[in-house]
């Protein structure tokens, strides 16, 4: 139930960047951990879309050394 608050959230685009940017960085190391890497991928290319649309860059280092992994 948690996860589907959080997912609802991210998803809002009225929500602070941050928060958004640090939900999809996050579930990209879980998706990665539970051997998923086609989403990891997706939730990292997520979280750098909001990152450029929003000028956030403070997570787009661990952003692409999830990606890169």
């Amino acid at each position: 139930k948690y996860s589907r608050v959080l997912k609802s959230a991210a998803e809002c685009e009225g929500a602070d960047p941050s928060m958004r940017i640090s939900y999809y960085l996050n579930r990209a190391y879980v998706d990665w951990n539970l051997g998923a890497p086609e989403e990891a991928l997706r939730c990292v290319e997520r979280g750098l879309a909001i990152s450029k649309a929003t000028g956030v860059h403070v997570f787009d280092g661990p952003l692409l050394g999830t990606g890169a992994t």
